[in-house]
């Protein structure tokens, strides 16, 4: 008796573990299953976000090369707006300088001819 209570005592045991792992394993596979789930929506989340990203890529090189025109363009108008600048201030300068010498070149001319009738008065 002995003998066959030892044998219950080990299958029941057996029939224990293998109850407890099976167990194990369906909450395992319950578990796998909620992550691979959570897996799956996280990658549609992904994709899309990834695809969007893509798009929004092309847009901002489009962008970015229309504001590069638009900035080298804006770069090309002040230059000519500065050498424009340059050349009317150099023009200014030059006129002015010109105006200077020749009212001066009047006001000499002028005192040389006062000179001459001034002389002429006195010599007489």
């Amino acid at each position: 008796m002995h003998y066959v209570s030892n044998k219950c005592q080990k299958n029941e045991k057996k029939f224990k573990i293998e109850t407890e792992v099976e167990n194990w394993i369906q909450r395992y596979d319950q578990d796998m299953g909620e992550r691979q789930d959570e897996y799956k929506e996280i990658d549609e989340v992904y994709t899309q976000e990834k695809t969007q990203l893509h798009e929004l890529e092309e847009r901002f090189k489009t962008l970015e090369s229309e504001y590069q025109t638009i900035m080298e363009e804006r770069r090309l108008a002040r230059e000519r707006r500065e050498a424009a600048e340059r050349e009317l201030a150099l023009m200014v300068k030059a006129s002015t300088t010109i105006q200077a010498f020749w009212r001066s070149f009047k006001v000499r001319k002028a005192l040389k001819a006062r000179k001459k009738k001034g002389g002429k008065k006195k010599k007489e």
